[in-house]
């Protein structure tokens, strides 16, 4: 998430509201190398690498673990989900609209050409894109999904979330 004062208020927010509730949490906020200062599969690399040092490193069972993002956040988690289940070659394993977003349409443009490097898409870099068997046998007990109703991709989100749910999972 962006380290914009907003999304920095929000996540102490949430660890003071479980504590009230006697739910113990610890925090990793990981970031990634932004395009264009490097592209897919660097990006896709570095979130499972976070997954790995939090499960092997610090010994956290994965059960434990909740992986939350934001736009291209979002879609890396969706990346690891999909790493989890079919291992991407190449990528250690790890055991374990223009008027609806606030960026310009040449920005979006750009950054949506630059991330995939030359790479075909393919179900990590576009989620939305992965058949419904894809999901099958996805490695989490729940997925919490939310999306602005201006967000500038709800409509993919709403299809990968429709063939999410074809798997038999609820979100």
């Amino acid at each position: 998430m962006d380290a914009t004062a907003p999304y920095l208020d929000f996540w102490p927010r949430i660890q003071k509201s479980l504590a009230s509730a006697d739910i113990e949490t610890a925090w990793f906020h990981c970031t990634y190398t932004l395009t264009p200062h490097a592209a897919y599969p660097t990006q896709f690399e570095e979130a499972v690498e976070a997954l790995r040092y939090i499960v092997e490193d610090l010994g956290r069972s994965p059960s434990q673990i909740l992986l939350a993002g934001d736009s291209a956040g979002a879609n890396l988690c969706l990346a690891v989900l999909s790493h989890l289940t079919h291992p991407s070659d190449g990528v250690p394993d790890v055991e374990a609209s223009e008027h609806r977003d606030i960026d310009a349409r040449e920005v979006m443009t750009e950054w949506s050409r630059a991330y995939p490097n030359g790479w075909p898409s393919n179900n990590y870099i576009e989620a939305a894109e992965a058949s419904e068997g894809w999901w099958n046998n996805t490695q989490v007990q729940q997925i919490l999904v939310l999306a602005g109703g201006d967000e500038a991709l709800l409509d993919p989100i709403k299809a990968w979330v429709n063939r999410f749910k074809v798997s038999g999972y609820r979100i």
